[in-house]
């Protein structure tokens, strides 16, 4: 048996861009996030989406995320978000009047700092050109076992851009 030790967040995660505005994470999403790390080596990827709500002063905050669901595809190396993450969405937008909306994907990789794969890649690109958003972007975080990263991509000219890292070795985040 495997006993790991639980790295517990109690401060927001705020990443600021002159770009694209100020994201902030809240510390119970990023505590979520970090439970579900691939530290044992048959733990499969895990993921779901991210929501939240867009601040008219240029802020994105992120408060909920969809966990993942019995319906998803999880190997050790790949994660497939299945359609039950749009119904539970769909739900939250309705209970919240329409105040909290889907503002980017997240999903784990068994590495310690986290890197996108072209197969994530296609995953953003697809979600941006077909997905239902509020706003021009949407933030995709990869969870590692020891970094959680944060890109950002519009669906303008689909560039990815790395906006910040969360260390979880001393709870240091550079954004």
């Amino acid at each position: 048996m495997s006993v790991y030790v639980v790295t517990v967040i109690t401060e927001n995660w705020l990443i600021e861009s002159d770009e694209y505005g100020n994201i902030v994470i809240d510390s119970e999403v990023i505590n979520t996030l970090i439970s579900y790390r691939q530290l044992g080596k048959h733990d499969c990827e895990a993921g779901g989406a991210l929501m939240g709500c867009l601040r008219g002063n240029n802020e994105i905050e992120v408060n909920d995320l969809t966990l993942p669901q019995p319906s998803d595809k999880r190997t050790r190396y790949s994660f497939f978000r299945s359609n039950a993450h749009n119904k539970i969405l769909n739900g939250k937008w309705k209970a919240s009047n329409g105040e909290a909306y889907l503002v980017g994907l997240w999903h784990t990789h068994p590495e310690p700092t986290p890197e996108y794969s072209n197969e994530d890649k296609k995953d953003w690109h697809k979600v941006l050109k077909q997905g239902q958003y509020e706003g021009q972007s949407l933030i995709f975080i990869i969870v590692g076992h020891k970094d959680i990263r944060l890109w950002i991509s519009n669906n303008k000219n689909y560039k990815i851009t790395l906006l910040g890292e969360y260390s979880l070795k001393n709870s240091v985040h550079k954004g």
